[in-house]
């Protein structure tokens, strides 16, 4: 009676611990699975990443994907051992070293750009930002990097322009100030000597009343009035080239114009200007 019992016991431990291996080898099988697309995963992440990864360990490179190997004109081979900083420009690496270490400490957020001098000694430029990871059981730095060198040339050519466009608009208007200095200068001196003209031939309009000198002294003033009209529109001029001609719209009789236009452009008689 012993000897049954003691066999069930047997076959009751050895289903629990067939059971218990069931799911060990499903575990692994599951394991393997996640490894895989983890695998697959980052084998498509290092061939079409447009970012540049890197792994530096020790202030040495341990890693860095196709993309960032393009970006330096380096290959893997060359690259792996090689001290981090030796391909960044020299001028920049202390500011790379301090800012790396404060984007590792969570001191710093904003990736920074800095030059490397790439292939054929031709400088680029580099946004970038770093982490602290484990690799390989040890602590390591993982850091990823675009290539902006397009970018940075871009904004370099547009600030170009923008302070040559600035200069000739400078240029522009220190013109246009000579300009204007030079019409006021003219207006000036025309209207210095027609202003007497003026008042004379006034007078004469108001003391003369024998033809033709009325007619005479009265076109003497038309005219001088009118050469007067023209100086103040050449002042106009140059107040609309600064912005500072405001206008006064008034209704005007054409007729009168008109009239007014002919008397300027007819002329007397000879004999009647002599008065014979």
């Amino acid at each position: 009676m012993t000897a049954p019992k003691r066999g069930d016991e047997n076959k009751k431990k050895l289903m629990v611990e067939l059971k218990t291996l069931r799911k060990r080898v499903s575990d692994l099988e599951a394991r393997e699975r996640l490894h895989k697309r983890a695998g697959a995963l980052l084998h498509i992440f290092r061939i079409n990443s447009p970012v540049g990864l890197f792994v530096v360990q020790d202030g040495k490179f341990v890693f860095a994907n196709e993309q960032f190997q393009n970006l330096l004109g380096v290959n893997a081979e060359k690259l792996t051992g090689s001290n981090s900083l030796d391909l960044v420009y020299p001028a920049d690496r202390e500011t790379v070293r301090e800012k790396a270490i404060k984007m590792l400490k969570g001191e710093l957020t904003t990736p920074y750009i800095y030059r490397v001098v790439g292939k054929d000694r031709q400088i680029r430029w580099v946004h970038e930002g770093v982490v602290s990871v484990q690799y390989e059981g040890r602590r390591a730095t993982l850091g990823h990097s675009l290539d902006i060198t397009d970018r940075v040339r871009a904004e370099a050519k547009l600030r170009r322009l923008y302070e040559s466009e600035k200069n000739l608009r400078k240029k522009l208007e220190n013109e246009v100030n000579k300009r204007i200095e030079f019409t006021r200068a003219l207006v000036h001196e025309l209207k210095t000597p027609l202003t007497p003209i003026l008042f004379s031939s006034e007078l004469l309009v108001d003391e003369l009343s024998e033809q033709p000198w009325q007619s005479v002294a009265r076109n003497i003033h038309r005219g001088a009035s009118n050469l007067n009209n023209r100086i103040d529109e050449l002042l106009d001029l140059a107040r609309v080239e600064i912005g500072g001609l405001k206008l006064h719209p008034q209704m005007v009789d054409p007729n009168r114009l008109i009239s007014n236009i002919a008397g300027d452009m007819g002329s007397l008689p000879r004999n009647e200007l002599l008065g014979l």
